[in-house]
């Protein structure tokens, strides 16, 4: 896609008020009609609509469906861009400083995953083979807990960074899959804006499992998450005794394309599998201590 910009000749009393033709060199893309006309502040303004509308992808589907992935939040969905997570893109997501192990960033891809692989497409998961040796397999009955059914996961052990981005871009043009997922160390910004066009070329979501200093590098990703576990919800407090602890997530959006950062403590039911808010833990009642009696 290009822009392409005129400066019409103009006469001593619109000298500070030039005129911009801009037109779209791809067959079938809208031009930007009326814009040489008016006031120069509403040719700008409508210039700057355009242009945040060439760089947001499209949600249209076939059939005019909308390509998103819903919370079912929405205090969540109305708080992103798009209504929900915007697929046809690549989302990142970062490990917190505090948060040991990866467990926070694993369990929120997997819990999207579980939702987008639903109606039974595969999920593409690219490893580091070194990776894979310090921190070991990924363990197919906690994902299965989450709801991602691990006989619908394609896994790809990659020997270095270049092998795993190249794997994940030919994932991402594959339209027959749910989602495609990379755990890379490095991640340029060439290599991070072809997934992000690949991505955009299927309306394939891709998702980057970072560390935490990834936050630190720019990127390309239309948002970027930080996840931190919260303590969940005993499973003494649930209804039913047989149901598995519910995972929270202090979930931090720190950037997204065209939308503001915010924060959500986020909370997953294994039986639904439904997002819901968590109330912060400085809300929650303590826990009574023990009396003693004094001495």
């Amino acid at each position: 896609m290009r822009i392409l910009f005129e400066k019409t000749e103009i006469d001593k009393e619109s000298q500070d008020s030039p005129s911009f033709i801009v037109g779209a060199t791809r067959a079938g893309d809208r031009t930007a009609a009326g814009l040489a006309n008016g006031p120069r502040p509403a040719r700008l303004s409508a210039l700057r609509r355009y242009i945040r509308a060439l760089e947001t992808p499209s949600l249209e589907g076939e059939g005019g469906a909308a390509r998103r992935l819903r919370f079912g939040v929405p205090a969540i969905d109305n708080g992103l861009p798009w209504g929900g997570l915007a697929l046809g893109g690549v989302h990142e997501i970062i490990e917190a400083e505090d948060s040991a192990g990866g467990g926070a960033v694993l369990g929120f891809c997997t819990a999207l995953l579980a939702r987008l692989s639903a109606a039974g497409s595969p999920v593409l998961w690219c490893q580091r083979s070194s990776f894979i040796a310090g921190r070991g397999e990924l363990y197919a009955p906690g994902l299965a807990g989450f709801g991602l059914d691990p006989s619908r996961l394609i896994l790809v052990r990659a020997r270095n960074d270049d092998d795993l981005l190249w794997a994940m871009q030919e994932g991402l043009r594959c339209g027959r899959l749910a989602a495609v997922v990379g755990e890379p160390r490095k991640l340029g910004l060439s290599k991070a804006r072809r997934l992000q066009l690949a991505a955009e070329s299927r309306g394939v979501p891709g998702f980057l499992l970072r560390t935490p200093g990834a936050r630190r590098e720019p990127g390309t990703a239309l948002t970027r998450w930080r996840l931190a576990a919260l303590p969940g919800e005993s499973p003494s407090a649930l209804p039913s005794p047989s149901l598995a602890e519910r995972p929270r997530w202090r979930a931090e959006l720190l950037r997204a394309r065209g939308g503001s950062p915010n924060v959500w403590f986020m909370e997953w039911c294994h039986e639904t599998r439904d997002f819901s808010l968590a109330a912060p833990l400085c809300d929650r009642p303590a826990e009574s201590a023990p009396r003693r009696l004094a001495v």
